[in-house]
This record gives structure tokens, sequence and C-alpha cells, in this order.
């Protein structure tokens, strides 16, 4: 479990590798507001959130739990890091990521991302999720969160390069599909410019989004 939230004047927070917290992104809320470290990982980031009084326990539904003890292969269980390698490469993995830009009244944009990572990786991998620049990024002029094949989005760093290209002129619809063709196959992204302007794009089968005014 990963997850960032970034605020239009440029405070972020993010962690990473946690999966007994339930809500990281609450956790990266924190270190936003405390305005001095941007990341946390692992067992420390764990212990932070419980001394917050924050939920910590078992994520995975039994469902879940039992999805995976079926569909874990081989390699991944004697943990063949070469096999790993390659069966990731070839196969569209499993991803869970959830991600939202939001504009308040007075003009402030914030974007948040979090994600339960994507199955039969290495032990220990990190995504773009976590990462401010590849899958979350907010400027004054817009608030922008990226889904799919982290590792490209993470190279990429592909929000900032949507966020840039806005800050150029580049109207929000064209710097969207601008940054996915530059990622490639399998991603999606949702952003939101600060005069209320919005842009969905995917280059995948499927992408769920959903809009709210008030």
């Amino acid at each position: 479990l990963d997850a960032s939230l970034m605020s239009s004047d440029g405070r972020a927070g993010a962690v990473a590798q946690v999966p007994l917290l339930p809500h990281p992104v609450s956790l990266a809320r924190y270190l936003l507001e405390q305005d001095a470290h941007v990341m946390l990982a692992g067992p420390e980031a764990l212990t932070l959130a419980a001394r917050l009084g924050q939920d910590v326990g078992i994520v995975a539904t039994p469902a879940k739990i039992a999805y995976w003890q079926e569909h874990l292969d081989e390699t991944c269980r004697r943990l063949d890091y070469a096999g790993m390698a390659a069966a990731w490469k070839a196969e569209n993995p499993r991803l869970g990521t959830v991600g939202c830009v939001a504009l308040d009244a007075q003009g402030r944009l914030a974007a948040g991302t979090s994600t339960g990572g994507t199955g039969q990786c290495y032990p220990g991998r990190v995504g773009d999720t976590p990462v401010i620049g590849a899958g979350t990024y907010c400027t004054p002029r817009v608030g922008v969160s990226l889904t799919g094949v982290g590792e490209r989005i993470l190279v990429k760093l592909a929000a900032k390069r949507l966020a840039d290209l806005v800050g150029d002129g580049v109207p929000l619809d064209d710097a969207a599909r601008r940054v996915l063709d530059e990622v490639g196959p399998g991603a999606g992204l949702v952003a939101l410019g600060a005069e209320g302007e919005m842009a969905q794009a995917r280059n995948t089968p499927f992408m769920a989004t959903a809009r709210r005014s008030s």
C-alpha cells in the first residue's frame, strides 16, 4: 500500500510499503500538513500511523487472500526473481489504484493517489504512486493523478510532465493525451485545472471515473 498527496501551494506527503495501513493517504495528509518530511516508508511509517491513532490491521479481505492463493504462480512461490520479472513484463498485472483531484472555492487545487500495488512483483517493489512527480503532482495551474503500469509512469515522471505542459500553455486535454502517448500502453489519468476544466484520459480497455461539484 502506497499513497501520495500534494496541494497547489507545493506541500506534499507520501508513504510507501505500509501493507497494514488501510488508509495510507491519511498518513500522507499528516505529512503534508506537517510540511517537514515528504515521504516515509515501511515499519516506521506504520508506527507513526499507530501513534496518531490511525487504523492499523489486515487490509486484504478473505476473498482477496483466496484469489492470490489460487493465482500466485510458481516463480513467486519460490522467489525466482528473474522468472518473476519475465512473467511480470509479459502479462497485464492486476492493478488497484484510486486517484482524486479537487478544486475548492478559493481556487486551491489538490491531487492524491492511493494504491494496493500490483501483483506478483518483487517484494519491496515501489511504483509511481508515492513518488511526487510520477503518480501525483499539483501546481497552482493543475492537479493530476495517474494510474497504470507504474514503472513506465515513474521513469517518465508523468504527472510532473503534464503539469509542465500545462504551465507552458498546452490545453489540458492535449497535455493529457501527450503524456499518455509518452508513457505508452496501460495508463490513465484524471486532471483538473485552476479554472475548473477537467481531463480524463486512458489507453487501457477500461478506467472508471466520476465527477462531483458543489
